[in-house]
């Protein structure tokens, strides 16, 4: 009999699709699994509402099994159940599993930034966290390399692991192949994913579409509406704590810091905006001390007026 764990492991699969016909009958042997599955299955075959969305589920059978109209009513018990677990999952029975006589047992670390730091997952990969946000990932994380996010953080993900790295966000999810990447939330309460090294699979869970990264490009994502821009990222790098900046434009560089400092930074009339900066930017600088940086280069004067921040 499978672990909980192996068990566990399984249902993420196939909730993924990502599951071998040999792993589906595995998972369907689970005792737990299998009676709810039968009871599921009787009820669903007496709604004339699940008579539709059956065919169309054993049109998927056929394909990837093998199996034909003519020989579809003369299936084993085994494989009977392993269809109706399909069926099960489609129509809502994974909440079912995963919510009420699932127990997950995992023990589960959580952790709020009260500023902006750094912190070494247990893989030694590296979070670099916004103040205010959240992570939460399993005490046994090297075998289960998941993590859940509120907030604004940027990812160094240490390569060479057996399992998968992957992040979770509103209705989405990250799988990570060793790399570098950004999440945040922009003004219009959107996502936006950043790839500065490596590859990662962006997956919308309601659509569950899969969107392969390059480096150097960002997705803007509308978790309401499943939307997504793809589009290419320039003038700025990561690299071991700090962003790079190579002849961006004034204008841009002001919007970066606003939207990490969730400041109110105004440039005056007289100021070139396309003027092209290079520097750096740490990402535990202090807002302060980015200002002096940036007047300093540019002989600037920065002014204190309310809430705003005003550059002459």
């Amino acid at each position: 009999m499978e672990t909980k764990k192996e068990v566990n492991k399984l249902i993420k699969g196939l909730l993924t699709d990502k599951l071998s016909w040999e792993e589906k009958e595995k998972l369907s042997q689970y005792k737990p699994i299998e009676e709810r599955m039968k009871r599921q299955w009787k009820n669903a075959s007496s709604n004339p509402e699940n008579q539709a969305m059956g065919e169309r589920v054993w049109k998927r059978l056929e394909k990837e099994s093998g199996i034909t109209q003519k020989t579809r009513y003369h299936l084993s018990f085994q494989r009977f159940v392993v269809a109706a677990s399909i069926i099960l999952f489609i129509v809502g029975g994974s909440l079912w599993l995963l919510k009420q006589n699932w127990k997950d047992t995992t023990e589960y670390i959580n952790f709020t930034a009260d500023k902006a730091l750094m912190y070494m997952l247990p893989d030694s990969s590296k979070v670099w966290m916004e103040p205010g946000s959240h992570i939460r990932y399993a005490k046994d994380f090297e075998s289960l390399r998941n993590v859940w996010l509120e907030g604004d953080a940027l990812f160094d993900v240490t390569k060479g692991k057996k399992e998968h790295f992957i992040v979770y966000i509103s209705k989405a999810f990250i799988e990570v192949k060793g790399t570098s990447f950004q999440i945040s939330k922009n003004k219009h309460h959107k996502h936006e994913i950043t790839l500065f090294e490596g590859k990662i699979d962006f997956n919308i869970q309601s659509t569950k579409q899969c969107i392969a990264m390059k480096p150097m490009e960002k997705i803007i994502y509308d978790p309401e509406t499943a939307n997504i821009v793809l589009e290419k990222v320039e003038h700025i790098k990561w690299e071991n704590g700090r962003y790079l900046f190579t002849d961006i434009t004034l204008e841009q560089l002001i919007d970066i810091i606003n939207h990490k400092y969730d400041s109110t930074i105004v440039l005056g009339k007289n100021i070139n905006k396309q003027y092209k900066y290079s520097g750096s930017l740490y990402q535990n600088e202090s807002l302060e001390n980015v200002i002096k940086k940036i007047c300093y280069s540019m002989s600037l004067t920065v002014e204190n007026k309310g809430d705003k921040i005003f550059i002459y």
